[in-house]
């Protein structure tokens, strides 16, 4: 399930855009092969990250979305990209106890490291997708 906000302030000035990505299983996993990929719809185009081990850390995550696009517009996709979207693990371990699943939060908010534009911000902000699983995405199957 996805579930996409957008807030804004009294002001009418739009603010981080929080999207929220959960993924469960009928049974444990016990991998740490790439199982899917995640899908970034920004700008009008669309771009998958490499595959994805299920129980990736939210850094881990994190760095492949900013290897995709120029959120901070100077031109290059490099290592200034890589803040514009945090991702945070929420809840979720791959047991039974979680559904065999987790749930992640990608906010984009703009860089928290460097000062200067950020394209993800507001109506701007990206999308976000799983559906590249297993080897018909190109990734590795389980099970």
């Amino acid at each position: 399930d996805i579930s996409i906000i957008e807030s804004f302030t009294n002001n009418g000035i739009s603010t981080s855009e929080v999207t929220m990505v959960q993924m469960y299983s009928d049974e444990e996993i016990m991998s740490n092969a790439g199982l899917y990929k995640l899908t970034v719809d920004f700008g009008g185009v669309s771009k998958s990250t490499e595959c994805i081990p299920i129980g990736a850390s939210a850094e881990e995550i994190q760095e492949q979305i900013g290897l995709l696009f120029d959120f901070n517009q100077d031109g290059v996709v490099d290592v200034l990209d890589r803040d514009h979207i945090t991702v945070v693990q929420l809840h979720g371990d791959g047991s039974s106890a979680s559904g065999f699943g987790y749930s992640y939060e990608f906010i984009s908010g703009g860089s928290t490291s460097t000062f200067g534009s950020s394209a993800v911000l507001g109506s701007n902000a990206p999308k976000f997708y799983v559906v590249d699983i297993g080897a018909d995405g190109g990734c590795e199957d389980y099970g």
